[in-house]
C-alpha cells in the first residue's frame, strides 16, 4: 500500500495551479463592463458535459431455457455527468438506468499530473472500470458487438470488472507508447459466501471483496497507416467462500491489437484476448483458460461487418463453448447505430444452439470515453 501513501501525500503536496477559465462559447454575449465579463466567463466553470445514450436489444435463440428468448427489451440508459473540477483533475460519473434501478456504475476522479519527482504518472480514483484486458474500461456501447466474448463472461465479469478504488499509470520515456497500470479495488458490493454444497459462482472472476490488478501495455507504429498494441494483465485477490474456505484467485491475460486506418473512413480492426483463471485453497486447484478472435472491418463512416470466434471453459463447470458469430452494423452518427449479430455454437449440454441479437443505440450531447 506504499504507492497509495505516496499518491495522497503528493496530491496533498501538490502546487497550486492557477485556475485558467476556458473561452466563453462562439455565440455568448460579451457583457459591457470588466467584472460582469469575469463573472459570465467564469459561470462556464460551473457547467459539465452533459449527455445520455439508450440501448434497447432484441433476442431471438433456440435455448428454451433463456427468459429473454424472442423479446425487445430496453436493456439502459447512461446518464454521463462530465467535467474538469480543477486544472489537471478531471472527474467522470457515469448512471446507469435499467431493472427499475438507478446505478452509479463509474464515478471517478483522474488526476492527469501526480507532481512526483517529475515523473510522467497519472491517477484514477474512485468507482472505476479496472485496467486489466484490452476492453474492460469499454461501456457497453462502445463495443463492436452486442454479446461480449465468452472467455470474459466467463473468467472476467458478466459485464465488466469493476471496484471502488485507485490506480496509479506511468507512462515510460520511451520512443513508443508503454505504460503501466497498477491498481486496488474493493468490490462494489461485498460478495456473500454461497452454501457449501454448491460449485461455486456461474461466471466471472469470483472474487470475494478486494483485489489488486497490474496492466503492462504498448503500441507502436506499424507499416504505413497501422499499428500493433500488445498487453499482459494480472488480477489477484480472495474468492468466494465456499465449502468452508476462501480460495486464491488469480487471472492472467493477453491481448492483440492490430489497427490499420485510411483516409476515406476505412478501417479494420484485429484483435484477440487470452485468459486464464487459477483457483487455489481447500486443497485443490481449479484452472481454466479462453480466448477469442475477432476481426472488424469498417467499409466507410457509415458501415461495418466483423467476424468473432470464442472458445472458452469455466472453472466451476466441466467441457466449453465454442462459437462463430457474424456482426453487422449501420452507423448514423457516432453515438447512433443499428446493430445485427448472428451466433453458431456449442456449450455443455447444448449443441448446435443458434441466437440473432438486434441492438439499437442513440445518444445525445458530448459523451466522450474510450471509443473503438
Amino acid at each position: 500500500m506504499k504507492w497509495l501513501t505516496a499518491f495522497a501525500v503528493a496530491l496533498l503536496t501538490a502546487p497550486v495551479l492557477a485556475q485558467v477559465a476556458p473561452p466563453p462559447p462562439p455565440d455568448a454575449v460579451a457583457a459591457p463592463t470588466g467584472t460582469q465579463t469575469a463573472n459570465n466567463t467564469n459561470r462556464y466553470l460551473l457547467l459539465p458535459d452533459i449527455s445520455f445514450i439508450s440501448m434497447v436489444k432484441g433476442l431471438f435463440s433456440s435455448d428454451k431455457t433463456n427468459p429473454d428468448r424472442n423479446k425487445f427489451l430496453f436493456d439502459s440508459g447512461e446518464l454521463a455527468v462530465q467535467s474538469f473540477v480543477y486544472p489537471g483533475i478531471k472527474q467522470d460519473a457515469f448512471i446507469v438506468f435499467g431493472n427499475g434501478e438507478a446505478v452509479v456504475e463509474e464515478g471517478y476522479l483522474t488526476v492527469q499530473d501526480l507532481h512526483v519527482a517529475h515523473l510522467p504518472l497519472s491517477a484514477t480514483v474512485g468507482r472505476r472500470k479496472a485496467p486489466f484486458g484490452r476492453v474492460n474500461q469499454l461501456h457497453p456501447h462502445s463495443w463492436a458487438y452486442i454479446e461480449p466474448p465468452t472467455v470474459l463472461k466467463n473468467l472476467l465479469a458478466d459485464e465488466s470488472l469493476t471496484g471502488d478504488g485507485a490506480y496509479l499509470s506511468y507512462l515510460f520515456p520511451a520512443t513508443f507508447f508503454l505504460q503501466l497500470d497498477a491498481g486496488y479495488f474493493g468490490q462494489p458490493t461485498p460478495t456473500a459466501d454461497i452454501p457449501a454444497d454448491s460449485q461455486g459462482p456461474t461466471s466471472g472472476a469470483g472474487f470475494r471483496d478486494t483485489f489488486s490488478t497490474l496492466r503492462l501495455w504498448a503500441s507502436s507504429k506499424l507499416g504505413s497507416g497501422g499499428d500493433l498494441e500488445l498487453g499482459t494483465s494480472e488480477a489477484r485477490g480472495k474468492g468466494i467462500g465456499y465449502g468452508g474456505f476462501s480460495p486464491q484467485n488469480t487471472l492472467d491475460g493477453l491481448d492483440l491489437t492490430y489497427r490499420t486506418t485510411a483516409k476515406d473512413s476505412q478501417r479494420v480492426l484485429v484483435r484477440s484476448e487470452w485468459l486464464s483463471h487459477t483457483q487455489k485453497g481447500g486443497g485443490t486447484t481449479r484452472k481454466a483458460d479462453g480466448y477469442y478472435v475477432s476481426v472488424d472491418k469498417r467499409q466507410g463512416p457509415l458501415h461495418s461487418i466483423g467476424l468473432r470466434y470464442d472458445d472458452s471453459g469455466s472453472p466451476w463447470a466441466l467441457g466449453r463453448e465454442k462459437s462463430f458469430s457474424l456482426i453487422q452494423t449501420h452507423q448514423l452518427t457516432e453515438q447512433t447505430y443499428l446493430r445485427l449479430q448472428a451466433t453458431h455454437g456449442d456449450r455443455p449440454g447444448q449443441k448446435g444452439f443458434n441466437e440473432l441479437r438486434l441492438q439499437w443505440v442513440w445518444g445525445v450531447g458530448p459523451h466522450t470515453h474510450s471509443l473503438e
